[in-house]
């Protein structure tokens, strides 16, 4: 999660978002990596949809 996508995403209110997701992934030794994707980076947002890939002892 240190890139981050679309210029769009790059409001202080967004990039507060961003650093609060990062936080939360970063704590998580599971977690490969977090991808923010829908209207969060398109337009004005309700929700943030987040996509995890996860790293499992298999």
């Amino acid at each position: 999660m240190e890139r981050y996508g679309a210029a769009i995403c790059r409001t202080p209110v967004r990039e507060a978002v961003l650093r609060t997701i990062r936080t939360v992934l970063v704590s998580f030794t599971e977690i490969e990596a977090g991808y923010v994707f829908g209207s969060f980076c398109r337009e004005d947002f309700g929700d943030v949809d987040v996509a995890v890939l996860v790293f499992g002892a298999g």
